[in-house]
């Protein structure tokens, strides 16, 4: 809800573009349903971090060394092209990646808590075999 706008003219230096206050209001229901915030926060924070590269290269980041074969089966499960830019994507798109993601870190455990800022890795031990 835009609340009032704010000249440039009223900023040292001066910008190009005008600047506005805005109310957000948040939704009763959300877009992505049965996500807790912590879960769609990371994800999100993950795959929107490299705006302007590849999908692929963005989600990358979810999935240690060991399983990045993971992020090719992320967007060949969803049927989302995976060199689009994250701007691109739909709401839903990014709750069907989500929803995808979720059922592999049930499958991979470990995976959920991996941070690759951390530079954990997850043990091998806990590490799903392929060929299982």
């Amino acid at each position: 809800q835009l609340k009032f706008d704010i000249q440039g003219k009223y900023y040292l230096p001066k910008p190009e573009v005008d600047a506005a206050v805005v109310k957000f209001i948040p939704r009763r229901k959300p877009l992505i349903p049965d996500v807790d915030f912590k879960t769609l926060e990371k994800f999100c924070r993950y795959l929107f971090h490299y705006r302007r590269k590849y999908l692929r290269h963005c989600s990358s980041d979810l999935f240690p060394e060991e399983l990045q074969h993971l992020n090719d089966e992320l967007y060949r499960e969803s049927g989302i092209d995976s060199t689009l830019a994250c701007a691109w994507l739909s709401v839903q798109e990014v709750g069907e990646l989500l929803k995808i993601y979720l059922r592999m870190c049930e499958e991979n455990p470990g995976l959920a808590e991996y941070d690759y800022r951390a530079q954990k890795r997850i043990k091998k031990h806990h590490l799903k075999k392929e060929n299982a």
